[in-house]
């Protein structure tokens, strides 16, 4: 009977180590949360501007022996950037963000962990890149004294819908269109900040000079007159624009207050302004020479 005893205790040790084993595997696995999706703004060195760190937690009570974050775009052919290209430490648990790349708008970034018991895990987050972009253009003007210019931002792209906002807030249609219009009666600097929906913020040099020629205006050459009477601003009803004959005009352009074109006038003759804006408001109006340099009119219709 003692060999059959013997047996028997055997068997019971080995189903009790075998559920020893099992307890300590389910007590024992890996478990890491990578933290939620990032949004990364650049700069224009594409260096990131918000200091994004990542907030990746181990959720098992072991620690963490090794620690890989991963992440691998193709751009062409063998050329690749990876996670290193990106975070200030790839073995670190909570490393930030401090550069990035406009090849894509979305990269995936993957974290692998091994823990002290040899058990391993993943997790993954989504980085999304928010980068700005300039249209170059010649931001200096020289206008006559009583012109009016259209400026325009040319700063473009980031994370849709984007804010402009202009400073000073001095003889400008509206600070908060992307395309208003000017009449300074100084040299003024009108600067425009551009926010995204991320809330990040252009850094390219968005502005434009102004500089004022104070040694004509802008109606040298330039006669308007009325119907009925001398010409007056507002305009109303019967409000006529003429160009004197000894300047040469080649068309006239009317846009309202939020840069829109409204009215192209291609002859020599009178314009009868009072009768085609019919709506109360600001309006601007551009005059081209034979040479298409144009000069602006400030109209108010009441």
């Amino acid at each position: 009977m003692l060999p059959h005893y013997s047996k028997i205790q055997t068997m019971k040790q080995s189903i009790l180590i075998f559920i020893l084993n099992i307890t300590n595997i389910v007590y024992s696995q890996c478990i890491v949360d990578a933290g939620s999706d990032v949004i990364i703004c650049l700069d224009k060195f594409n260096k990131a501007s918000n200091n994004i760190q990542l907030n990746a937690k181990l959720l098992t009570t072991s620690k963490a022996i090794s620690v890989r974050w991963v992440m691998d775009y193709q751009i062409a052919g063998s050329t690749y950037i990876h996670a290193k290209d990106f975070l200030n430490d790839t073995a670190i648990l909570n490393p930030k963000f401090i550069a990035g790349n406009k090849f894509a708008t979305n990269y995936l970034f993957y974290l692998y962990i091994t823990d002290s018991i040899g058990n391993q895990c993943k997790d993954s987050l989504n980085a999304r890149i928010s980068y700005f972009a300039i249209v170059p253009d010649l931001q200096d003007r020289i206008i006559k004294l009583g012109d009016t210019l259209k400026i325009y931002s040319i700063v473009g792209k980031g994370i849709a819908p984007i804010k402009q906002t202009w400073t000073p807030n001095y003889n400008i249609s509206s600070t908060l269109l992307g395309a208003p219009f000017v009449w300074p009666r100084k040299t003024t600097r009108y600067t425009c900040t551009t926010i995204d929906s991320a809330g990040c913020i252009s850094d390219w040099g968005d502005y434009w000079n102004i500089n004022i020629d104070s040694t004509s205006s802008i109606h040298d050459g330039i006669c308007i007159t009325d119907l009925y009477k001398n010409f007056h601003n507002p305009i109303y009803e019967y409000s006529v624009f003429e160009i004197n004959k000894t300047t040469p005009m080649q068309k006239i352009e009317i846009y309202n207050s939020q840069g829109l074109l409204i009215h192209t006038h291609n002859s020599n003759d009178k314009l009868e302004i009072g009768k085609l804006i019919k709506d109360k408001g600001i309006y601007y109006m551009r005059i081209y020479d034979s040479d298409n340099k144009f000069r602006s009119v400030k109209i108010q219709r009441d």
